[in-house]
């Protein structure tokens, strides 16, 4: 197995200085502080106390004078060359740009001090900066969607900055601000934190560890969550697949069960294996279940000679009002007429099967899975007085065309079913009707 190759970052050499571009201020004084202490102590008390410069008495006026460079002891002649050794240093750490705003110094004192004023102020620009910093510090929250380590590295920049600037915020209350910066989410463990630890003595650091160690806890949990949650969809998918196919298995059997009437003259709705033993009929028109018992005799007969049953053995004896009739019934899907001894009423959803229509909206139907469908009129079905069906109901949402069992008995019929057939058959004649 080949070895990978871990490819690691190279830091800054110890033995150059930091590199300052005139940005960033705050990181390079930081940085450079630390390099020259490093190399000489010496030369960081000379950046800040300023050059050793030999003196003597002047005897007359008993005031302290240069000494002349001839009069120089060694120790002397090293303590003054400390001072341009802190000079050096500073220029080596400078770009040309920064170099050509202090090169007129003649003290490492006065170049460090140049450098600061420049990008960090006079005095009333430090304070002005101290004031912005330290209502960002007041101010600070966790952001939505941030992590602790996110949220941690802008806390320590902003109290970077102010410590920076001379502004020192003791380590016990900025472990207090931490604590109130977190969302209420996290509330139950700034409790525990609280309630377990002197705030007065834990640091900022052993805060951070334990926040850290607490996120990544939560992050367990929710993607345990996410992995239940998909677990459960792909089980509720599985279940529905199940009941789909038994839905399917139970519409066919019930298929069986229902009288199918189609159109003689639609070939492609009809078997093609039994051809001679097929048959199709239509429905015509039957009289409302809610009319009144006491019609005459008549109008019954009339609505029993409407009746028609067309027995398929020659396609060519179909009259073309049937044709016409079906064609329309079928709105160019095909769709048959269904026996339902579930259904009250006659009923369709198609609104272009109707003849006469009376518009009218009252009532609703519900089907067999709860649902409701709005009655949206009542009419006629169908083109001429042989082949009209009357007192069908417009159901919206309604997708098959239904033939109430129920209406065809009150209206003195009694339909019967088989292995093989359907008939509908009036009582009063005891004649097969359909």
């Amino acid at each position: 197995m080949a070895q990978q190759k871990i490819i690691v970052a190279k830091g800054q050499s110890t033995n150059r200085p930091p590199l300052f571009d005139g940005s960033n201020y705050p990181y390079w004084s930081t940085g450079m502080s630390i390099y020259i202490k490093a190399i000489d102590y010496e030369m960081w008390d000379v950046i800040t106390d300023g050059p050793f410069m030999p003196s003597i008495v002047n005897v007359v006026t008993n005031e302290l004078m240069p000494k002349p460079r001839s009069e120089w002891t060694e120790a002397e002649t090293k303590k003054v060359q400390i001072n341009f050794k802190a000079i050096n240093t500073l220029h080596c750490a400078l770009t040309p740009t920064e170099f050509n705003k202090v090169s007129s110094c003649t003290t490492a004192k006065q170049v460090w001090e140049k450098l600061r004023i420049i990008h960090e102020g006079t005095s009333q620009v430090k304070e002005s900066k101290i004031a912005l910093l330290t209502h960002s510090y007041e101010m600070f929250k966790m952001e939505h969607g941030e992590d602790i380590t996110s949220m941690f590295d802008r806390f320590t920049n902003i109290t970077n900055k102010l410590s920076q600037l001379g502004k020192l915020i003791p380590e016990h209350e900025l472990v207090k601000r931490l604590l109130r910066s977190l969302p209420k989410s996290w509330k139950p463990k700034v409790t525990v934190i609280r309630e377990a630890k002197d705030l007065n003595i834990i640091t900022l650091n052993e805060i951070c560890g334990s926040l850290l160690t607490h996120e990544l806890e939560l992050k367990e949990e929710e993607e345990e969550d996410q992995r239940e949650a998909k677990e459960k969809k792909k089980s509720i998918a599985l279940k529905a697949s199940i009941i789909e196919e038994e839905l399917e298995e139970l519409s066919c059997d019930d298929d069986e069960e229902l009288a199918l009437f189609k159109c003689p003259l639609l070939k492609d709705e009809t078997p093609k294996q039994n051809k001679k033993s097929k048959k199709a009929m239509v429905v015509a028109a039957w009289s409302d279940s809610d009319t009144s018992s006491s019609e005459t005799d008549d109008k019954k007969s009339k609505e029993r000679a409407n009746i028609c049953l067309m027995a398929q053995e020659d396609e060519t004896e179909v009259e073309l009002d049937l044709k016409e009739t079906c064609s329309k019934a079928q709105l160019k899907k095909k769709q048959p007429w269904y026996l339902d001894s579930g259904c009250s009423r006659h009923m369709t959803g198609h609104e272009m099967l109707f003849a006469q229509l009376d518009k009218r909206k009252g009532g609703t139907v519900s089907f067999g899975d709860d649902s409701k469908g709005r009655i949206h009129g009542i009419g006629t079905v169908g083109k001429n007085s042989q082949t009209q069906i009357s007192h069908v109901l417009l159901v919206k949402g309604l997708k098959h065309n239904l033939l109430s069992i129920s209406q065809l008995c009150d209206k003195g019929f009694r339909v019967c079913f088989d292995s093989t057939k359907c008939e509908v058959i009036d009582m009063s004649t005891n004649k097969i009707s359909l």
